[in-house]
């Protein structure tokens, strides 16, 4: 029994220790996991705290992100602030600039309108004036034309005037006077003036061209060739009597010259003086009866006399130029 006791004891030792083994491995292997299992928490708390780490540090970023973000929102609110009361000082701008255009437009408008009255004026003005210079010229030719009409002929002798005719001496006339005193008178003058000339001169009272004319006509018979004495001579006289103002013309007489005359000598024919005045304010008044469509036609005709005078009489200091130049040059 007792054998069997100890044999239960000794298997039971053995038992026991085998368990114990068993248990010590099993303890061992399970320090080792335990060892590992720390190992990998102490990892796995090194990488939570790194991570925490970064997690703090992107906490941190995203927390200077949000503060710059917060700055960026405020700054960005007051640019549009600023923007907004922009807009609205533009507005206001933009309304001054519209109410000064309008303003602008008006003056510029008002400038416009006094511009263009004042051109008005001054087109009146140049008209009144105008009208004015023609009415003074129109009052100092009618005044010129009753001088003429009420002053007497008169030859006014000059020694230039001597000069001139004295280039022709020797030229033959034949004057011829009206049955009139004021053409006896100037008959008588141009005997007086053309002494000195030595122009051969010869007085009759018959009118060797047929009739007489008011005026002076003076007639050659070879008027068509003016290079011909005594043409020069007798248009070189009638630029003289024209310049004492008296109305004498040079004509030729190529198809009736009179038997009684040599054919290189000039005739003068005098006869009653014009009345410019007086014979224009006739002519007027004999005007002022016709249709307005043939006044208008004759108004138009005395505007061109004027200039037609104006024109005679460059003509006629170009004329004297060119007889005197020929004269001269003449053996």
């Amino acid at each position: 029994m007792f054998m069997f006791y100890l044999f239960a004891l000794a298997l039971a030792v053995f038992a026991a220790w085998l368990y114990g083994r068993s248990t010590d491995r099993v303890i061992a292997e399970t320090n080792k996991e335990t060892e590992v299992v720390k190992n990998e928490n102490l990892k796995l708390r090194r990488d939570l705290d790194a991570e925490t780490g970064k997690v703090a540090g992107l906490q941190k970023d995203a927390a200077e992100a949000q503060r710059l973000l917060s700055e960026q929102q405020g700054k960005t609110a007051k640019l549009e602030q600023d923007a907004a009361d922009a807009k609205t000082a533009l507005s206001l701008q933009e309304e001054r600039a519209a109410r000064a255009e309008s303003q602008l437009a008006g003056l510029q408008k008002d400038a416009a309108d006094s511009k263009a009255a004042q051109q008005r004026v001054e087109i009146d003005l140049a008209n009144a004036r105008t009208e004015a210079a023609k009415a003074i010229e129109n009052e100092r030719a009618t005044r010129l034309k009753l001088e003429e009409s009420l002053e007497p002929w008169v030859i006014t002798i000059t020694q230039h005037s001597v000069a001139e005719l004295r280039l022709f001496s020797g030229t033959h006339i034949i004057i011829s006077v009206a049955d009139d005193p004021e053409a006896r008178d100037l008959a008588q003058q141009l005997v007086t003036a053309l002494g000195p000339s030595e122009w051969q001169i010869k007085m009759t009272n018959q009118p060797l061209d047929g009739v007489f004319m008011q005026g002076v006509r003076l007639l050659t018979r070879t008027a068509g060739r003016p290079d011909d004495a005594p043409a020069p001579a007798a248009e070189l006289l009638a630029i003289q009597l024209r310049d004492n103002h008296i109305q004498a013309v040079h004509h030729g007489a190529l198809d009736v010259w009179p038997r009684s005359v040599p054919n290189d000598w000039v005739i003068i024919s005098i006869g009653r003086r014009p009345s410019p005045y007086f014979d224009a304010k006739r002519e007027r008044e004999w005007i002022n009866t016709l249709p307005e469509d043939v006044r208008k036609k004759f108004e138009r005709v005395e505007d061109e006399r004027e200039r037609t005078d104006k024109i005679r009489r460059e003509y006629d200091q170009e004329q004297r130029r060119r007889i005197i130049g020929d004269a001269i040059q003449r053996p």
